[in-house]
């Protein structure tokens, strides 16, 4: 079920038109009001910006879930060790999106920049 959800999220956002038929969708968009400002970084970092929301949020579900086992442990040394576990697996994995989610937005900010540079010089 949640591999439909996400597949559908993913293939929903992105939609490539042909070459050939391109001419007709600018001139409908542009009747329409839509931008047509955008390319293919932009695109790639709308699709890595929800990727990492939703795996930041699966390791917040992480955190909730540790929490509710070490309270739940009822003073058991054995499963109170096992929720410190999985707190601090779910705190680094979270740490490693925000790092990645940090990463990917420079990246992509000074590709976009380059592009934009690039494409006032063509003009």
């Amino acid at each position: 079920m949640f591999l439909m959800i996400f597949s559908f999220i993913l293939t929903a956002s992105i939609v490539f038109a042909s070459a050939p038929g391109r001419e007709s969708l600018s001139t409908g968009a542009k009747a329409a009001g839509y931008d047509q400002g955008r390319d293919i970084f932009s695109i790639a970092e709308s699709v890595l910006n929800i990727v990492l929301g939703v795996v930041g949020f699966i390791f917040f579900g992480f955190v909730l879930y540790g929490g509710v086992r070490w309270m739940t442990s009822k003073g058991n040394d054995e499963l109170k060790q096992k929720a410190k576990d999985a707190l601090t697996n779910a705190v680094i994995g979270l740490a490693i999106v925000v790092a990645s989610y940090a990463i990917t937005n420079f990246v992509f900010t000074e590709l976009s920049k380059i592009t934009t540079e690039n494409k006032e010089v063509d003009k």
